[in-house]
């Protein structure tokens, strides 16, 4: 009862503010259904709002949730990009914690387009602010651990799948 346009256009009483809201709760509960290729509007315009508001922490926050869905739609420069600026928006709001997990959402789109060198940087940089951060957690951990183990354990398994493809191993396994 908001949009005047489905996901696209929002009732023009409501403040700038208002709508940048409304559409990134829009197309976050439209991701959580799975409803991806509708979330991509209403995301890219609400986060679009943000930066013409000047509101740094929420454009970063926007930004990484678009970069997010682009992975899961597999436009996965698009997700660089948009992580890219995830961090640069968190750096303008000095928010140590979001300029830590949105280093993660860059370092993980960089690992998904096979830019594991510089994954591996963007996860470094990340850990070692999270070490400044929070001494007491010197590790990144959750989501953002998880993405960096994912991009540790990556070689590995990789040099594994190749084995079995050559063969190596095979006697191992039951036929």
């Amino acid at each position: 009862c908001f949009f005047t346009e489905l996901w696209q256009r929002l009732a023009p009483d409501l403040s700038a503010a208002a709508q940048t809201w409304l559409l990134n709760e829009a197309a976050f509960r439209l991701r959580a259904l799975g409803r991806l290729a509708e979330a991509l509007e209403p995301m890219r315009t609400g986060v679009e709002s943000a930066v013409a508001q000047a509101d740094w922490q929420n454009a970063a926050i926007y930004y990484s949730n678009l970069s997010e869905l682009q992975l899961s739609l597999g436009h996965i420069a698009s997700a660089v990009a948009d992580a890219e600026c995830a961090v640069d928006y968190a750096d303008r709001s000095d928010d140590t914690s979001w300029r830590v997990a949105f280093r993660t959402t860059l370092a993980d789109a960089h690992h998904q387009q096979g830019e594991w060198e510089v994954a591996r940087r963007s996860f470094a940089k990340a850990e070692t602010m999270q070490a400044e951060h929070q001494p007491e957690y010197p590790l990144l951990y959750s989501l953002w651990g998880f993405r960096y183990s994912e991009l540790l354990l990556a070689e590995a398994e990789r040099a594994a799948w190749a084995g079995s493809a050559t063969g190596d191993g095979s006697k191992a396994c039951p036929q």
